[in-house]
């Protein structure tokens, strides 16, 4: 199990910026403690929609990492180059062992 977590991703939050006219920007940023995590990634779903006139999918992924008490649905999963919003966060087998991420991923 341990060889599967083989994808290096970066643990995201989002935090919201003023952006001077009373509204905000929101933007997102590495955690500041150990934002590296190493996760085992499976795709499990997915779905196609228009939007905007195009014709966008949206995958939907399980991901198995080492447990951490930091990580919750208001936050992001990003490899560089593209990110993972999460959804669901639950303790795979309630011994604080490993984590299972449900997440979406536009593309």
């Amino acid at each position: 199990m341990i060889g599967d977590l083989r994808h290096r991703l970066s643990l995201q939050s989002r935090s919201r910026v003023p952006d001077g006219a009373g509204g905000f920007t929101e933007t997102w940023a590495d955690v500041a403690a150990h934002p590296v995590v190493y996760a085992a990634i499976r795709a499990v779903g997915g779905t196609e929609a228009l939007r905007a006139g195009q014709l966008q999918g949206t995958t939907t992924y399980r991901l198995l990492l080492r447990y951490r008490e930091d990580i919750n649905a208001d936050m992001r999963l990003s490899d560089g180059a593209g990110h993972y919003d999460i959804i669901a966060v639950l303790d795979r087998d309630g011994r604080k062992q490993y984590l299972e991420v449900t997440a979406t991923r536009q593309g």
